[in-house]
Formats: C-alpha cells, sequence, structure tokens
C-alpha cells in the first residue's frame, strides 16, 4: 500500500508562476472594466440627483400656477421671490453675484471652452434664448438672471420669460430655462454632465450637440429626452 506521503506528492497543484499569471489575468480585467463601471454608476448618481431636482422646481411650478401667482412678474428676481414661497431656497444671488451661489466660478462648455458664470447675467447672455421660447414662440429673456441655493445643497441659474402666460398647459417649459448643478465643487463642473440644462439647449456660446447630453430635461421629470 502506498504511503501518505506517496499519494499527497501525485496530486496536482497550481505553480507560483500559474497563480501570477491568473492573478495579473484578474488585474488586467479589472482595469479594463472598473473605469466604465464607475462611469456607469455616477452617470445614475447624477441622473438620480437631476430628477430629484427637476421634481421639486416642477412640483414648485405648478403649485404657483394653482395658486394663480406663476405669472405675471415683471423680472427673474420677482419670480424667484414667490419662488421661495414654494421651494426651500436658503440663499439667493443677483446678477451682480451669481458666483457667490454657485460651487466654482466657472464651468466647462459642450465644446471644451470655459465660461464664467457670473457672464450669465441674463436669458441671452446664458441661454442663447433672448426672446423666444423653446419653442420658438415669443418671448422676453431679458431680465437680469438669479441664482439660488436649496436646502439640500443643488444650485441653480434660473431666467424667466416675463411673458409667461400662466393658463399655458406648458407653463413649465415656456416660463423658465434652468442651468441646475448637482455635484457641488468636486469636478468635472461641466455643462452636460454634473451642471443640467433644464428647458434649453443651449448654454455660454455653444450649442447642444446631438445626442452628446446624457441628462437634458424639457419640462417636468417625467419628459426627460435622450
Amino acid at each position: 500500500m502506498k504511503s501518505r506521503l506517496e499519494k499527497h506528492g501525485n496530486s496536482k497543484a497550481f505553480t507560483l508562476a500559474e497563480v501570477l499569471i491568473t492573478l495579473g489575468v484578474i488585474g488586467v480585467v479589472a482595469a479594463m472594466t472598473l473605469p466604465t463601471l464607475v462611469s456607469d454608476i455616477q452617470k445614475k448618481v447624477r441622473m438620480h440627483s437631476a430628477v430629484v431636482f427637476s421634481r421639486k422646481l416642477s412640483q414648485a411650478v405648478e403649485v404657483m400656477q394653482a395658486l394663480d401667482v406663476l405669472a405675471p412678474h415683471a423680472d427673474t428676481a420677482s419670480f424667484v421671490g414667490e419662488l421661495q414661497n414654494h421651494l426651500k431656497i436658503v440663499k439667493v444671488c443677483d446678477s451682480s453675484h451669481l458666483a457667490d451661489c454657485w460651487p466654482s466660478d466657472k464651468l466647462t462648455l459642450y465644446d471644451g471652452k470655459e465660461f464664467y458664470i457670473n457672464n450669465a447675467t441674463d436669458g441671452e447672455s446664458a441661454f442663447l434664448m433672448g426672446y423666444s421660447d423653446p419653442n420658438g414662440n415669443i418671448a422676453d429673456y431679458s431680465s437680469e438672471n438669479v441664482a439660488f441655493v436649496m436646502a439640500d445643497g443643488s444650485t441653480a441659474l434660473i431666467s424667466y420669460n416675463t411673458r409667461c402666460n400662466s393658463e399655458d398647459p406648458k407653463a413649465m417649459e415656456n416660463c423658465i430655462a434652468v442651468l441646475f448643478e448637482i455635484n457641488g465643487k468636486a469636478a468635472p463642473n461641466a455643462v452636460g454632465q454634473d451642471a443640467i440644462l433644464m428647458n434649453a439647449e443651449r448654454f455660454g456660446n455653444y450649442s447642444t450637440p446631438d445626442g452628446s447630453d446624457p441628462i437634458e430635461f424639457t419640462g417636468n421629470a417625467s419628459s426627460r429626452e435622450h
């Protein structure tokens, strides 16, 4: 009968080289897949934060419309003054101090260029909307923009259409244009990533490339594009 030692000596085992090769393959696969996994998770987190912000703002505007206080307002500042009664806003910054309500003093646009938030003084200079709404209707976004900070820390830059019709069934879409930030001071501070457009297709001096913005909103949170 063979001894236990002989039996053990005949058993198969991984060599050190085989173990190292296996670990190396696992490391390569992880290095290839981990960045994509992290990116997907970050995108889902940003999407969730964007949906939450959009829902809160949409609900506030719907309440204002129901109470018949959505319009008329002489300018964006007047509109935000009323909005504060229906949305938890802890800080408001006028057009001369917009950066005081924004996590950083500048944003990266779709074309990679930098845009200083204090230059977004009105609807025309910020959203390039001027005297038309997203549907091309006659509008007036020429009043000075306002930025504000909500109780949950999210920030927004808003432009109000002074020709807003409170009876418009698409008032949420046609009365305000918004850029909101959902990532605080952390990078990338870029439009289309952690700075999200709502009811607008352009910001700064650059238009939205088709399909390039994974989080863009029109109207309420349930009408997401892309």
